[in-house]
């Protein structure tokens, strides 16, 4: 499994979950400014702040994500781990018992 690569600040200042609520607020904005005049300004103030917010908060996010590292000595035992897990799927290491190859019998009950 490979591991994603970091991103740059800018990287994440201009991506798509960065900028989408940002957009959103402003195209909100100006909506309600061009379509419904000023009676409507509090909304518009408030999809524009909402917006710029709701963008921050995405960027601060992905940067906590993204600056993670991990310890070597995780990453190593991450690695043992998958190995081990792969030559289990494989299942060459195993073979069937001989109990799995004889027919199933009932077990006798005991009655009172």
């Amino acid at each position: 499994m490979a591991a994603s690569p970091r991103k740059t600040f800018a990287g994440l200042l201009f991506s798509t979950p960065t900028l989408v609520p940002v957009f959103l607020g402003l195209l909100g904005a100006a909506l309600i400014l061009i379509f419904w005049d000023t009676r409507h300004q509090n909304l518009a103030e408030f999809l524009a702040i909402a917006g710029g917010l709701g963008g921050l908060g995405t960027l601060l996010t992905l940067l906590l994500l993204n600056t993670r590292r991990l310890e070597p000595a995780l990453v190593r035992k991450r690695r043992e781990l998958l190995a081990c897990l792969e030559e289990l799927a494989d299942g060459s290491r195993f073979t069937a018992s001989a109990e799995a190859d004889q027919p199933a019998v009932s077990a006798q009950t005991e009655r009172v």
